[in-house]
């Protein structure tokens, strides 16, 4: 199987949705977040999230969403959408970013793996790692 990895920086858009839920203890939402990708990864992508913050601890929050990504990686172009699980709370910090099975397009059919999203400073950072039939 080829490998396929790319490095880059990404810009985004949010949109939240009106929340689902407003509890004395939890907020639940929804919301569509727009990324621009450059780097080595160039394209954009429409992320839909359902979420859970905390009311009574603001370092707790929960995320679910499904991101699909139009995108030319080198020579190769398509689509693939990747699944986001995301945790935090106190001593916890998790971010799950697998490519999901099946949704390769293009060039890009057939793709597996994962992506790595990093923030610093305000800056928004991707790694993705993934193979090719």
């Amino acid at each position: 199987m080829p490998s396929l990895h790319a490095a880059g920086r990404f810009e985004t858009s949010h949109h939240p949705l009106p929340a689902l839920l407003e509890e004395p203890g939890a907020t639940l939402g929804l919301m569509r977040v727009d990324k621009a990708f450059t780097g080595e990864l160039v394209g954009k992508s429409s992320v839909w999230m359902s979420y859970h913050r905390s009311k009574t601890d603001p370092a707790c929050a929960t995320y679910v969403a499904l991101e699909r990504i139009q995108a030319r990686i080198g020579e190769r172009s398509g689509s693939f959408v990747v699944a986001h699980l995301g945790l935090r709370g106190p001593g916890l910090e998790s971010l799950e970013l697998p490519i999901a099975a099946g949704s390769g397009t293009g060039d890009l059919a057939g793709i597996s793996g994962r992506m790595e999203i990093v923030v610093s400073e305000g800056e928004h950072a991707y790694r993705l790692d993934a193979q090719l039939p």
